[in-house]
């Protein structure tokens, strides 16, 4: 199965895709001088892509993509990092913005290392679809949370969607017995389909045209 054109066309075109939606968020980002992804994502992304980049790295030419990513991923940080304090929670002391973002990243790195070694899982599924879901739960909670849809467009928000279905129907045919990552196939696309509702939906409560907020 995993030799097969479909599979491989699969694999690329979801690798190419999250790549994709790396390019929007960013240039969505720069646009609203803000900062697109919520903390924890942007930690776990780039730990997860550093270690299958370089620690553990992926077979070529895939690693290449991780490498792009990983690229894209660096300048997420910097959009946090940028922008981060303007969004940082009123009940912490400002002085704990860089060591709370520093924490949040070694421990994102020390659990998918943990989580790789102790179930052999040298491709990442379960570390990259555990925090998936993760991330598309705080994708929302960031869209509601903020006044505007500073840094997300509908357009993010379906990109995502459409980019981590067709990669979780590639790692399916890969690993298709598998309970726990099924379970997580399954919610990532119904929440990641909630967001995009929640996406359109405040587009127009804000007399927005989501069509056209690129």
């Amino acid at each position: 199965m995993v030799d097969t054109p479909l599979f491989v066309g699969l694999m690329t075109l979801g690798e190419l895709s999250w790549l994709a939606v790396y390019i929007l968020i960013v240039r969505r980002s720069f646009k609203d001088r803000t900062y697109g992804v919520p903390m924890f994502a942007v930690c776990a992304n780039c730990s997860w892509e550093f270690i299958f980049s370089f620690v553990e790295p992926y077979v070529v030419p895939h690693v290449y993509v991780y490498h792009a990513w990983f690229a894209m991923s660096l300048v997420l940080v910097y959009l946090y990092l940028r922008h981060g304090r303007e969004d940082f929670p009123e009940g912490l002391p400002g002085s704990w913005f860089l060591p709370r973002f520093a924490a949040t990243f070694f421990f994102c790195a020390l659990g998918i290392l943990c989580i790789t070694y102790e179930f052999n899982d040298f491709f990442g599924l379960y570390s990259a679809f555990g925090q998936c879901l993760i991330m598309s739960v705080l994708f929302i909670h960031m869209a509601l949370r903020r006044p505007a849809l500073e840094g997300q467009s509908l357009y993010t928000a379906m990109a995502r969607w459409l980019a981590t279905a067709i990669c979780a129907t590639v790692c399916y045919m890969f690993k298709p017995e598998s309970k726990v990552l099924n379970f997580l196939y399954i919610s990532i696309f119904c929440v990641d389909a909630v967001y995009v509702y929640v996406v359109y939906h405040k587009s127009r409560v804000l007399g927005l045209n989501p069509w056209r907020r690129l």
